[in-house]
């Protein structure tokens, strides 16, 4: 079965939802410097997050991080080749 952790079946706001779920379990140990109501508003704070969560995780943790990123740029990559294709 897919699930968020594999980045297999899921789509964009199941996956934002779950970067904003990480981000508040990791607030006290990897992202303490960030104030106390942040939460990722877009892919891109999104990413940003996941590569704080990364350089001070634990393996656990850095692997769940890890694959929410690389399925958020790969998708925000498509996404950004999608819109440079011209209208037929």
């Amino acid at each position: 079965m897919a699930s968020v952790e594999d980045g297999a079946g899921i789509d964009l706001v199941a996956a934002l939802a779950a970067v904003r779920q990480l981000v508040a379990e990791q607030r006290a140990t990897c992202l303490w410097f960030l104030s106390e109501d942040f939460l990722p508003a877009d892919v891109g704070e999104a990413i940003r997050a996941l590569r704080w969560i990364e350089q001070s995780a634990d393996r656990e943790t850095y692997v769940k991080a890890r694959r929410l990123r690389e399925w958020l740029s790969h998708d925000s990559s498509a996404t950004s080749v999608g819109s440079l294709r011209r209208p037929a």
